[in-house]
């Protein structure tokens, strides 16, 4: 699903955005890192999601509590910019081999 209104940021800057904000929360001040990966579904929601956070030396129950949090406020803004492309009312997506695949998208939203 494709949504003109997500602006694209790249994997890093997700991720720089994600960690500082849970940075700030109680108990997870010494996070150490976050991974973001490509969601490749023509009916999901988001672009990406967090598939594994690294606590460093913060409370692993407080980071997944702030990052359940986090992850939808982000998903609704930022679209992956290396997997979706939105170009003349078409969603360009890429495939497990890098590939464009191209998907009309729907008039219904």
């Amino acid at each position: 699903m494709c949504d003109r209104g997500k602006l694209p940021k790249t994997k890093d800057d997700i991720q720089r955005l994600i960690i500082a904000e849970l940075r700030t929360c109680a108990d997870c001040e010494k996070a150490w890192g976050i991974i973001v990966v490509p969601v490749v579904d023509d009916f999901a929601i988001a672009t990406w999601t967090v598939s594994r956070f690294h606590r460093g030396q913060s409370d692993a129950y407080a980071c997944d509590r702030a990052l359940q949090r986090i992850v939808p406020h982000y998903q609704r803004l930022y679209d992956l910019a290396e997997i979706r492309l939105v170009i003349a009312g078409h969603c360009r997506d890429r495939d497990e081999m890098g590939y464009d695949v191209e998907h009309e998208l729907s008039r219904d939203f």
